[in-house]
């Protein structure tokens, strides 16, 4: 489902894309109906503040840290009805790295090429900044800072990946379902797919792996994940407006 956010992804190209540009985008409603969305691991900590952090295991059946924006599948609660984000004041890479995308090369899993999404209005020939350069060969700032974009979220989501690969060897991750009460209503909805860390289990961790954790600072991760979950109550009012 997070693949299919992009509704026309394709490469994007020095020749075919010469005259387009981007528009700042604030806009993110390609991702009205995602339940979560991945995050690097240098988001756990900020988006802890306000949003839910859990653990969900990806298409590839990689855990890795998400951030949790609604109670169903197909909604969002932390996008307005104008597809603004609404959920604090770290916006997630995910959703700031649209409309572009890594495209993975066959055979090279260590390279991407950069797709974008054609259907993104900020994506034009009339308004914005030039993304390719129009009489030289070399990369424009723009290009060079979309690609540093991508390589760093990639980068923080693989740290993810391995963070949450040892939490889940380490027997820490429990799956968790959360019965929600919908506010002014005896209805309730269950929430499944996700996985927390069990503190009481990380406490009997030996003293040395608890000092580890704490020099490199999977420790901090781990408590800003555990604290978030307080959070569930803020997504609540979110659904009557």
């Amino acid at each position: 489902m997070i693949a299919e956010s992009y509704r026309h992804p394709v490469l994007l190209d020095a020749k075919l894309h010469k005259q387009y540009r981007i528009r700042p985008v604030t806009c993110y409603r390609f991702a009205s109906h995602l339940l979560s969305a991945p995050i690097g691991l240098n988001e756990v900590v900020p988006l802890s503040r306000t949003c839910v952090v859990v653990v969900v295991k990806n298409e590839q059946d990689q855990l890795t840290f998400h951030v949790l924006m609604g109670f169903e599948k197909g909604e969002n609660l932390l996008l307005d009805a104008k597809g603004q984000w609404r959920g604090g004041a770290h916006v997630p890479a995910f959703l700031r790295r649209y409309p572009f995308i890594p495209i993975e090369r066959p055979g090279e899993p260590e390279t991407f090429a950069v797709g974008v999404d054609t259907t993104c209005p900020d994506f034009n020939t009339t308004e914005g900044q030039s993304i390719f350069s129009q009489y030289e060969e070399t990369p424009t700032t723009v290009m060079n800072q979309i690609i540093a974009q991508l390589q760093s979220f990639n980068a923080e989501t693989q740290a993810s990946m391995k963070v949450c690969k040892e939490l889940d060897e380490m027997g820490l991750l429990e799956t968790q379902t959360a019965m929600i009460k919908l506010e002014d209503s005896d209805a309730q909805r269950q929430l499944t797919g996700i996985m927390v860390v069990n503190e009481k289990k990380m406490l009997e961790l030996p003293d040395e792996t608890l000092a580890r954790w704490a020099r490199s600072g999977t420790l901090a991760i781990i408590i800003a994940h555990l604290q978030s979950l307080h959070n569930f109550s803020n997504l609540l009012p979110l659904r009557a407006v």
